[in-house]
């Protein structure tokens, strides 16, 4: 029911002949912070008189607030503990892949790697984030399925906070591609290769149906070609 009365609304917008209205997008921080300031501008000067909101939301709270109708769409990286692609409450789709490069000191001896593999790093010092965090479980596991378990010297949930902390020399950790730490403290960022390279799913989220609305559909159409193009350009910088 609730999937057909939104096809019901994107039926009725289909007929407006001025978009007004508001719609609600949200992310967790880095995509909040790469791709929504830019899929909202473009919002705004394809609907004038639509207006535009925010919110920094993890994963799992993106799925409560489109289920609570406070949010439109959600940008979300997929995990083994957020709704399935089969969820009939959403419809999901698929952005990129982010993967997850090794930030090193810039005196350390693997800084000079154009690529390396997460087991080149087993005797470090590891900067993970807290136990029970998705960042914790992939990094874990792919180092597990490397043959080895990390040393782990300090938790940081944040991206820029594990950077300064390899800046100033008190481990290695791993961060999104789509972060821009090193801009901040500057490292060495080094791609992993091979099958126990960690990467995570990103993926654009909403209502089943939602997704015909003129307003939502110009966002996914958007979110798609600017992501594609933000994980290419970051590609081609590492390179």
């Amino acid at each position: 029911m609730a999937a057909e009365w939104e096809r019901a609304l994107a039926d009725i917008d289909a007929y407006v002949t001025t978009v007004t209205g508001s719609i609600t997008l949200c992310a967790f921080s880095t995509a909040a912070s790469i791709l929504l300031p830019q899929t909202m501008r473009a919002l705004n000067a394809e609907f004038p008189h639509l207006a535009t909101q925010t919110i920094e939301a993890e994963p799992s709270e993106c799925y409560d607030l489109l289920l609570s109708g406070e949010v439109d769409l959600g940008i979300v990286a997929v995990t083994t503990e957020t709704p399935t692609g089969a969820d009939d409450r959403f419809t999901q789709k698929f952005l990129a892949d982010d993967p997850l490069d090794l930030m090193v000191p810039l005196d350390h001896h693997l800084a000079n790697h154009a690529s390396v593999s997460i087991a080149d790093a087993k005797e470090e010092t590891w900067i993970l984030g807290r136990p029970g965090t998705t960042y914790h479980q992939l990094v874990v596991a792919n180092c597990a399925s490397a043959g080895f378990t990390p040393r782990i010297g300090h938790y940081a949930n944040d991206w820029n906070t594990g950077t300064a902390l390899v800046h100033d020399g008190f481990g290695v950790c791993v961060a999104s591609r789509l972060s821009r730490s090193q801009d901040l403290h500057p490292v060495r960022r080094i791609p992993l290769s091979g099958e126990h390279a960690p990467t995570r799913h990103i993926a654009a989220v909403t209502r089943a149906g939602a997704e015909s609305r003129p307003t939502i559909r110009f966002a996914l159409e958007l979110l798609t070609s600017e992501t594609q193009r933000v994980m290419t350009q970051l590609g081609r910088d590492l390179g």
